[in-house]
């Protein structure tokens, strides 16, 4: 068996072109899917810890432990400023406020939420419980 000769030439032509050789790919960012599956699991998360703080602090609103209900509303508004219970929460405040008999800080928190949130279905029961606390 014989074996056929190598030249410099035939070498040359039987390598392939460099414009024919497949590009390197380049290394690719993490896909937009993937950040956005991330993004979800990330704001499901932190809504449901807002909504568990926001919970406990309803539960004690709801015991007539109005300081520690305050306690942590004030909690929820330091993590979640802008959370997506911000409403709710400042619902609760004024509640609470009300019920531990500080009728000044009832009404400006009222004035707060009314000037934040002008177009909520709680403003009706609000402002009766600023009202009464003024009584």
């Amino acid at each position: 068996m014989s074996v056929p000769h190598l030249t410099a030439s035939s070498v040359r032509r039987s390598a392939p072109e460099p414009s024919a050789m497949a590009p390197i790919p380049a290394p690719q960012p993490v896909s937009t899917r993937s950040r956005r599956i991330s993004r979800l699991a990330s704001a499901h998360e932190s809504y449901s810890a807002e909504l568990e703080l926001l919970q406990r602090a309803q539960s004690q609103y709801a015991s007539r432990n109005f300081s520690d209900a305050l306690v942590l509303i004030a909690e929820h508004a330091r993590r979640f400023p802008n959370g997506r219970l911000a409403e709710e929460r400042e619902a609760l405040r004024v509640r609470s406020l009300s019920g531990a008999g500080r009728a000044d800080q009832t009404r400006r928190a009222f004035a707060a939420f009314a000037k934040r949130f002008p177009h909520s279905a709680l403003l009706p029961r609000l402002q009766q419980t600023a009202a009464a606390a003024e009584e």
